[in-house]
């Protein structure tokens, strides 16, 4: 009974992000979604205290795929220009799993309450901060150009989680390779010009 009770809930926050990512989080109502999940309206309170708790159970996943991953990425003894390829190949191995979701994650920051809140913006800025280091430590071994760390690390950022409006698995390119294409790019603007290569 538990197991397909906790199916039913994986269901729902599937449907959930689906229409929180095409609605929005505050357009989307508790009957809206009970009526994509041919629910009873009440029904969905036997699975979640309310549509906070949804929310959060939607965004949470994607945190606790990312994080460790980051972590890893930084105890590495990578270079710079190979911390920041695996970092945008894994926010977009993210983004293949549950396109929804990452949008979600990334979107519908103004809708995130208390308790929640503090929690969800430090794990939100942990990817920048992450990107800022590799630039910095990019910068400090000569192999990057020296540029405003910060908008750069937005810039490659917002190039990435673009890939949550268009991106689909089905589409002509892998994951892997759109990530591959994100860095090239981001490396042709950052690289020191008086190195012949970075790896």
């Amino acid at each position: 009974m538990r197991e397909d009770q906790n199916k039913r809930k994986q269901e729902i926050l599937i449907i959930a992000a689906r229409l929180f990512r095409q609605k929005g989080y505050n357009a989307t109502s508790m009957s809206d979604l009970a009526k994509e999940c041919g629910l009873f309206k009440g029904s969905l309170y036997h699975y979640f205290k309310n549509k906070e708790e949804i929310l959060q159970e939607v965004i949470q996943p994607y945190f606790e795929y990312l994080l460790p991953h980051l972590d890893a990425i930084d105890n590495s003894k990578m270079t710079p220009t190979q911390k920041l390829r695996m970092s945008l190949e894994i926010q977009m191995k993210a983004i293949e799993a549950n396109r929804d979701a990452v949008s979600v994650a990334l979107r519908e920051d103004r809708a995130v309450g208390n308790p929640y809140r503090e929690e969800y913006i430090a794990q939100r800025n942990r990817l920048e901060d992450h990107l800022v280091a590799i630039l910095e430590e990019g910068i400090e071994k000569g192999m990057f150009r020296k540029l405003d760390i910060r908008m750069m690390s937005k810039a490659i950022l917002g190039m990435c989680n673009w890939a949550t409006v268009w991106y689909s698995s089905s589409g002509r390119l892998s994951s892997k390779a759109i990530a591959d294409h994100f860095t090239d790019l981001a490396i042709s603007g950052l690289k020191n010009k008086h190195l012949s290569g970075l790896d």
